[in-house]
């Protein structure tokens, strides 16, 4: 696990995996669970503690771990899910959630596209004018 770069640990049907949102994790979440990123980050980590439900939980478990294993379905992620173990579940989910969007504990630090030098990303190769 690498909280630098967004893993959380989380034990999942009697195994350990790693949990980690990038960009192509956050669509997978968005479209599995219906709810955007955008009012993910509104609602916070309080949303996530009682009152997401198991839907979100499996889709945000299921979109966390797909990056690093291409041949997992959500279906098999709802059978690994242990029900009892939900509150674990929604603060792992949290947790990583936090770290890719640069939330408390997440990497708010990290520069932006704004402290990028002048001429970066023009697309002409020489960083001036093309």
């Amino acid at each position: 696990m690498n909280e630098h770069r967004g893993e959380v640990d989380v034990r999942l049907g009697g195994a350990s995996y790693v949990l980690r949102y990038d960009a192509n994790a956050l669509v997978l979440l968005e479209h599995e669970s219906g709810i955007t990123v955008t009012q993910l980050a509104t609602a916070g980590e309080t949303a996530l503690n009682g009152v997401i439900g198991i839907k979100f939980i499996r889709a945000a478990l299921y979109a966390g771990l797909k990056g690093s294993n291409q041949r997992l379905t959500i279906e098999r992620v709802g059978e690994m899910i242990d029900l009892m173990q939900l509150g674990y579940y929604s603060q792992q989910v949290a947790k990583a959630l936090a770290l890719a969007m640069g939330g408390p504990g997440g990497n708010a630090d990290a520069p932006g596209p704004e402290s990028a030098s002048p001429g970066a990303g023009t697309g002409n190769g020489s960083g001036g004018p093309g």
